[in-house]
């Protein structure tokens, strides 16, 4: 239950203390006197959203702290995210004036989605725009869900649903990835081969070109070393003639000064002849005419030379980091290929287990329309539906949804022999109040929230009717906290507490105040409501009754 509320520069409002009470509390005032700003500034510890504009002063910050009466069964809430349990905890949200807000639950700072979460078992607040939300479909099936009570296998769907929605995302992003590299891995398969073929070292291609280069003068060089050689082997040729030479001065070299050393000379020059003969024949040897390997490494060095070309590189050394390149490329594109298949497998089992999850939703929702219809009709006749009728359509989406497979359409008819259509087709704004304050009343009790907070459910009503909703909101306080907003004597009337919101006008500005009302003041409060600003005899008579009655 909520206990106390407290309000520091929140809209219109400058500081407000509200301790509250259970049972049933009306709210009622002037339009435009700050009703609706006090649900405001309570949204903010429930964990709405909020901004700097809302600040009254834009100097200082705004508080808003809310004290509440805890029943049994949030300690494990409080015990897995490290909050201290107390059986009368507090809840409070701060905005700054540069629009940042912190929330604190005990005074032990907390992320907002936490507290959302929290507040949500604790208290449930109902908007006029609530109600015109109850002809849309997703708000529906939410009705239909709270009936079914199965918010655990809800919770598991969502998280199979997230689960095979980021996998698809997944397979959707690997497709536009292989369509995308597609040609480039075709064109990519081509470059590589290219490459292949050509089977060349670093270096190489210089050995390649100097036996290409010896091959082209083969037959000259092949001519000129055979004549030579012949030249130095004739008998009587040169090598024979110089060794005569040589053995003729040696023999006369100790007869005269200087030719012992020609002697020398003439024998290092035979020998180094010799050699060279030798080299000569050798050389010889090596060079052979092969046009096949001839033409072979010349189609080898024009086609390394285009891919030089072609790969703007450098040297063949460049050429295999590039070959090196583009099969990191082709490994790639191959693994995305093998990683589609791991994800379509995955999908196909995500996908059974999905199936399986909702299926258990769609069986769970069928039971709870039954019980839903049932409940919901036998309060019809309380706000003056007795001929009312409800029914709900459960069909079936062609793909998975975040809530399952399951299309809800509540059906209605208030009139006598009447058929049934969609809401928003067939209910008139105080059929809607009515039909929300029984879906309210009945799901108050499945979810045992501790407080209810109505903002002018009654709008569109009057009468007897509006006696009836009155009763209807009275009843629900039984065991409960219910606040309700309303601008009808009638439902002020049966309540147990009433409060005032008022505004005033200083030299600044405007000011939001609230006051508790004792009898005399709620007879006053309730004749105004009734007959206007000038209040009658008959009017404060007429509001004795309602209390009394």
């Amino acid at each position: 239950m909520l206990k106390r509320l407290y309000i520091q520069n929140y809209a219109l409002i400058q500081e407000l203390e509200l301790d509250l009470q259970g049972g049933f509390t009306a709210i009622t005032g002037e339009t435009g006197s700050g009703k609706s700003i006090l649900l405001g500034a309570l949204g903010l510890v429930l964990g709405e959203r909020a901004d700097s504009q809302i600040l009254f002063d834009k100097g200082i910050k705004c508080i808003v702290e809310a004290e509440f009466d805890l029943d049994q069964g949030l300690e494990e809430v409080f015990s897995a995210n490290d909050l201290d349990h107390m059986a009368s905890s507090t809840i409070r949200r701060e905005i700054n004036p540069a629009g940042r807000s912190r929330a604190f639950i005990n005074d032990t700072p907390v992320p907002l989605n936490l507290l959302k979460s929290l507040t949500e078992s604790l208290v449930d607040v109902h908007s006029q725009h609530q109600t015109l939300l109850l002809g849309e479909d997703s708000f529906q099936l939410d009705l239909l869900d709270s009936f079914a009570e199965h918010g655990l296998h809800l919770k598991d769907y969502r998280k199979k649903f997230k689960a095979y929605k980021a996998s698809q995302a997944q397979v959707r992003e690997l497709k536009l990835y292989i369509q995308e590299h597609r040609i480039d891995k075709d064109y990519l398969e081509f470059q590589l081969q290219e490459l292949e073929e050509v089977k060349v070292e670093p270096g190489e291609d210089e050995k390649w070109r100097e036996e290409l280069g010896l091959m082209e003068y083969a037959e000259e060089i092949k001519s000129v070393l055979n004549n030579s050689l012949q030249q130095l082997n004739a008998e009587n040729g040169l090598m024979d003639e110089l060794t005569t030479v040589s053995h003729r001065i040696a023999s006369i070299s100790s007869h005269a000064k200087g030719l012992e050393a020609l002697a020398g000379r003439l024998e290092s020059l035979r020998l180094e002849l010799d050699d060279i003969h030798q080299t000569m024949e050798e050389v010889e040897s090596q060079v052979e005419l092969n046009p096949e390997r001839q033409q072979m490494l010349t189609e080898q060095l024009d086609i390394l030379q285009k891919l030089l070309n072609k790969h703007r590189a450098l040297d063949p050394e460049e050429l295999m980091r590039i070959k090196n390149e583009i099969s990191e490329k082709l490994f790639s594109a191959d693994d995305a290929h093998q990683q589609m298949e791991k994800l379509q497998a995955l999908i196909l089992a995500e996908g059974n287990a999905l199936s399986l999850a909702a299926g258990r939703l769609t069986k769970e929702r069928t039971a709870a329309k039954k019980r839903f219809i049932k409940e919901v009709s036998a309060r019809f006749p309380e706000l003056s539906l007795a001929h009312g009728k409800i029914d709900i359509e459960i069909s079936q989406s062609s793909d998975y949804m975040i809530n399952g497979l399951d299309e809800v359409n509540i059906l209605f008819n208030a009139n006598k022999g009447g058929k049934l259509e969609p809401l928003s087709k067939v209910a008139s704004g105080g059929e809607l109040s009515r039909l929300m304050l029984i879906l309210k009343s009945q799901l108050a009790k499945a979810k045992q929230l501790p407080t209810l907070i109505f903002d002018e459910i009654d709008t569109g009503v009057s009468g007897e009717i509006a006696s009836q909703m009155a009763e209807m909101l009275r009843e629900m306080s039984d065991g409960r906290q219910v606040i309700a907003i309303t601008h009808l004597p009638q439902v002020a009337a049966r309540a147990h507490n009433h409060m005032k919101i008022s505004k005033s006008d200083t030299k600044e500005r405007s000011i939001t105040d609230v006051s508790w009302l004792d009898e005399d003041g709620r007879i006053l409060e309730l004749a105004k409501m009734l007959s206007g600003a000038k209040v009658s005899e008959a009017s404060v008579a007429n509001a004795r009754d309602l209390l009394r009655n």
